[in-house]
């Protein structure tokens, strides 16, 4: 796990890989492909906040 995260992240449970994934959209194969590989996983929970550069663009949008 520890190869597969930049240095700044901490590797505890629950994880935060921060907003690394952003930049680096590889960061989630790479720390999942070490979680899946590893035994001691039983099970891997991933949430992922997506947001929309465009404002206008969300539903709702009121100018």
């Amino acid at each position: 796990m520890r190869e597969a995260l930049p240095p700044f992240v901490g590797v505890s449970n629950p994880l935060d890989m921060t907003a690394q994934g952003l930049v680096d959209p590889d960061l989630y194969y790479r720390t999942l492909a070490a979680a899946f590989a590893d035994d001691r996983f039983g099970s891997v929970l991933l949430g992922v906040l997506q947001t929309d550069p465009d404002p206008a663009a969300s539903p709702g949008h009121v100018e």
